[in-house]
């Protein structure tokens, strides 16, 4: 599983208990030469039949591809370069479309794939009080366990801007990043309009007390978006933001560039 997943480990092993399947997990301390490395090892000793992917970026897979068959099953993106066997898709008439341009697939296999996702429903009582914030706050949130690849500083810029021209709004990142560009340019805002929280195990009910989803320009947050929706929370992603496409659908998706996402 992918180097993240290990924070959620005692949660898979409770998960599958009852079911004869062993988890392998990345080692995060190690180069990510070794650590790719080691991923294909442990794939070539457990010899599988097949590779099932949702990674749009995967040098392990891209090592493996002459040698085991490749299911790819997109989170969102409407078009896919890599090498794959079998594409799965949300809007396969889009894909063809975009293959007319780029002829990189074969489209006979492309097959249509609807999702399916049963958020988690919320456990915890959640206040604004708990993060002394008032009634009268509009809350922005942001989630993901990559953030510090996930959000760049032109985005960070920009949410930050908004943030000094609207009096009563306050930005929830959650996420154990480290966030660098932040912390050192804007010490005047953290613990006050923009609120770090470390780790969340109940977004559900953390959602209920937010105003909007913010997802940045990136290719994760799909079931993060999935879990806000769930709620009824308002989410603003880029249409070329992958992973929310799936959620979201592309026509209610902003156009990808900064100035159409501020007037959001």
């Amino acid at each position: 599983m992918c180097r993240e997943s290990i924070i959620y480990k005692e949660d898979h092993a409770d998960y599958l208990k009852e079911k004869n399947i062993e988890t392998y997990y990345s080692d995060i301390s190690i180069l990510r030469r070794e650590r790719v490395h080691s991923i294909v090892k442990a794939i070539k000793e457990f010899n599988p039949e097949v590779i099932f992917t949702t990674s749009e970026i995967s040098l392990a897979r891209q090592i493996l591809t002459p040698y085991y068959p490749i299911v790819y099953l997109s989170q969102g993106i409407s078009y896919f370069s890599s090498f794959a066997d079998v594409y799965l898709f949300r809007d396969q008439d889009g894909v063809k479309k975009e293959n007319e341009k780029y002829n990189l697939l074969n489209i006979d296999h492309v097959h249509n794939f609807e999702p399916g996702f049963n958020p988690p429903k919320p456990y915890k009582n959640v206040s604004r009080e708990d993060l002394n914030l008032t009634e009268e706050d509009f809350v922005l949130i942001t989630v993901g366990n990559r953030l510090d690849n996930d959000m760049d500083e032109k985005y960070m810029d920009l949410i930050y801007s908004f943030l000094l021209k609207k009096s009563n709004v306050k930005w929830l990142i959650v996420g154990s990043a480290k966030l660098s560009y932040l912390e050192k340019n804007y010490q005047n805002l953290l613990n006050d309009k923009i609120i770090r929280i470390q780790y969340e195990d109940d977004l559900a009910a953390l959602y209920r007390i937010c105003d909007v989803f913010i997802n940045p320009d990136r290719i994760g947050g799909g079931f993060s978006i999935a879990i806000a929706m769930s709620q009824s929370l308002p989410v603003v992603t880029m249409r070329k933001s992958s992973a929310g496409l799936t959620f979201v659908g592309d026509d209610s998706c902003v156009e990808p560039n900064f100035q159409a996402y501020v007037k959001v």
